[in-house]
């Protein structure tokens, strides 16, 4: 599987995860969707993504 879809993977599970968290436990779990969709724009704009390189260092 490639890289650029394990991190959309990754991504779209914790934003779901956050979403859901916050609908259901408590507010502050919209928080999560909110940093990874702050991240996802930042990786967009400089062409970095932290993500994508933490899973390429995992086995």
């Amino acid at each position: 599987m490639s890289l650029e879809r394990q991190v959309r993977i990754a991504a779209g599970s914790l934003v779901v995860i956050g979403t859901a968290i916050g609908q259901f436990v408590h507010p502050g779990g919209f928080a999560l969707s909110a940093f990874i969709g702050a991240r996802l724009v930042f990786a967009g704009v400089t062409d970095t993504c932290g993500m994508g390189m933490m899973i390429a260092k995992m086995p």
